[in-house]
């Protein structure tokens, strides 16, 4: 079972994973969206800095990675069963850290829903539609986000100051639109191997991308759904991904 939050979408890992150069070190500046550490299929790098700008996720991470079985069986005995009431209960924990306080987080991410418009400081209202239901299969990815969470370096920083070619592989997954521009203006000074990925709308942006790099190897992945949209992946080491043709525009791929 995949850990409840904080994991990449698959067919990303899995590109990456496959596509990875030589590495003894990972760093990860934007791991609020997933993160390539609870991707266990991966070769374990010797060290991995995974930095989560969010202050709650942050803590969820430093949490679990620190979870003992006691913690466990603690987080086991809370009521998981949805209702307004225990929802109320949850809203009013106040711990920053230990099991009342990942109780509350995830309890919240499974029975809460965000009202259109909300302020996104604001908690989340009860979601009726889950009144009755058992939500305490979260706890079963407990135990592999703690596998591979460990001896992973976390971090809550700006993102953009991990963002330096200092010999890791970098995995770049910016989503904020400032974050994407900041790193794309980055790109062609990095002077370690690093991974970047741009949700993009189609083909064309793709394509328009490789067109702004034309010495980096890019690749436009079509996902299996049109859902799920395209990414944009540019690498500057030599991958498996697919080249993409600009004829006499440029030799990027």
């Amino acid at each position: 079972m995949k850990p409840p939050f904080g994991t990449l979408n698959a067919r990303l890992a899995e590109t990456i994973i496959s596509n990875a150069p030589k590495y003894r070190a990972i760093s990860e500046p934007f791991g609020d969206g997933g993160t390539l550490a609870l991707e266990l299929a991966k070769r374990k790098p010797k060290t991995h800095n995974l930095n989560v700008e969010d202050e709650s996720l942050f803590s969820v991470f430093l949490t679990v990675q620190k979870l003992s079985i006691s913690d466990r069986k603690r987080l086991k005995g809370f009521d998981w069963v949805a209702s307004s009431e225990t929802f109320d209960k949850a809203v009013a924990i106040t711990a920053t850290e230990g099991p009342e306080f990942l109780y509350r987080f995830l309890y919240l991410k499974k029975v809460g829903m965000k009202m259109a418009g909300a302020d996104p400081a604001d908690p989340p209202q009860f979601d009726v539609l889950s009144a009755g239901d058992d939500v305490s299969d979260v706890l079963m990815g407990l135990p592999i986000m703690k596998v591979g969470l460990k001896g992973v370096t976390l971090t809550n920083d700006d993102p953009m100051t991990h963002v330096s070619g200092g010999g890791d592989f970098l995995v770049l997954l910016p989503k904020k639109p400032e974050h994407v521009d900041a790193v794309k203006s980055r790109l062609g000074s990095l002077g370690g191997t690093f991974f970047f990925a741009e949700k993009v709308a189609d083909g064309t942006e793709v394509i328009d991308l490789a067109k702004q790099y034309p010495t980096f190897i890019v690749s436009g992945q079509k996902v299996a759904s049109i859902m799920m949209g395209s990414f944009a992946m540019v690498t500057n080491y030599d991958s498996g991904l697919v080249p993409i043709d600009l004829g006499e525009k440029g030799s990027g791929h």
